[in-house]
């Protein structure tokens, strides 16, 4: 977990079970997409139907890209190996959350997408508010 915790970026992950999904796939997603999964469940979920949707391992074989070339050697190593195509699929849809399942897009996640964690600083997911049930019935304090 230590090594996973240093390829992905994160100071400490909790314990978890990927089921079918191996936890070195979970390191991947940092690097790739430039900002860390907002959830271990909503990764393993994104990753799994990426398991499904372009197979386990084109997947497994990205991560080993990702994990052997940090930094600035990643992007030559993953269009050397042939797997720009699988790069920009698992980040689009870490952004978007959403997934093909037998020929359909779905939403598999949405407010945990990285689309709001990038922009965290200034705006959160529609629905997120921070603030009680019911706030905007209430008039603003002046």
């Amino acid at each position: 977990m230590a090594s996973l915790a240093a390829v992905a970026g994160l100071a400490a992950l909790p314990e978890f079970a990927l089921a079918d999904v191996d936890v070195s796939i979970i390191g991947m997603t940092h690097p790739l997409a430039g900002v860390n999964p907002n959830s271990i469940d909503t990764a393993t979920t994104l990753y799994e139907a990426l398991a499904e949707e372009l197979g386990m391992d084109k997947l497994q074989a990205l991560a080993t890209v990702v994990r052997e070339n940090p930094g600035d050697t990643m992007t030559p190593a993953i269009t050397a190996a042939g797997m720009d195509d699988v790069a920009n699929r698992v980040i689009e849809v870490f952004y978007t959350g959403i997934v093909t399942k037998n020929g359909k897009k779905v939403v598999v996640h949405y407010l945990d997408t990285l689309q709001w964690e990038a922009m965290a600083d200034f705006t959160k997911a529609p629905s997120r508010c921070g603030a009680e049930f019911g706030f905007w019935n209430f008039p603003p304090d002046l």
